[in-house]
């Protein structure tokens, strides 16, 4: 965290909460307050998005009986400065108002802002490595799912559908490792309407984060 003190205008308390908010797959801004100026932050976000059908504005996606989301906003709330500092990705549906959360690991937010920010390390890491299979395989990320919610381990699972040929191919994957996939291939982000219902995200974030 580059920041140490909050950016609100005349505070002088250190930084403990860093947000991401990205537009259409890239980054859009970027804000590092105190905890106090941080959830003033939250409620301020929840307030002006909620209850516009603009809300994660472009095409909606369906496929099949499931929802299309996008990151057009993406909250990264960042404790690094704690030992129970934990990073919250949330999802807003495309041209929609539902929203869902979760907690992902440093790994895997360094790697979705990589790609929201479309910087390329000198190597590839393992994300790379994974969509470069995929192609190299004769293979197409048609798109990644969320599809399941296990409410007592608060664990969120995820499917990649990939397209090979004549095939579909199905493979398990966390929900955070599929959403760095999916914004690298430009593939659509899709969460089943059963996780949907068992979370309760309508209108304004999950109560609960879960893990992914």
């Amino acid at each position: 965290m580059s920041v140490e003190t909050c950016e609100f205008h005349g505070c002088t308390e250190r930084c403990t909460m860093h947000f991401v908010r990205a537009e259409g797959r890239r980054h859009a801004e970027g804000h590092d307050f105190c905890d106090f100026h941080g959830r003033s932050h939250i409620y301020e976000c929840r307030d002006r998005y909620c209850g516009q059908s603009t809300v994660g504005a472009g095409r909606p996606v369906t496929i099949g009986a499931d929802v299309g989301f996008d990151l057009d906003l993406l909250f990264c709330d960042e404790l690094k400065m704690r030992p129970n500092g934990y990073i919250c990705v949330q999802l807003i549906e495309m041209g929609g108002l539902r929203r869902l959360s979760f907690v992902i690991d440093t790994y895997a937010y360094n790697a979705l802002t990589r790609e929201l920010l479309g910087t390329r390390p000198w190597r590839p890491l393992t994300h790379d490595t994974m969509a470069a299979a995929i192609t190299a395989l004769g293979g197409q990320l048609e798109f990644m799912e969320i599809d399941k919610f296990h409410p007592d381990q608060h664990v969120y699972e995820a499917k990649l559908r990939i397209r090979q040929w004549n095939a579909q191919l199905v493979v398990d994957a966390r929900p955070s490792d599929a959403l760095v996939l999916a914004i690298k291939s430009n593939a659509p982000i899709v969460v089943s309407k059963g996780v949907l219902a068992t979370t309760g995200a309508i209108g304004a974030c999950v109560a609960h984060y879960g893990q992914a």
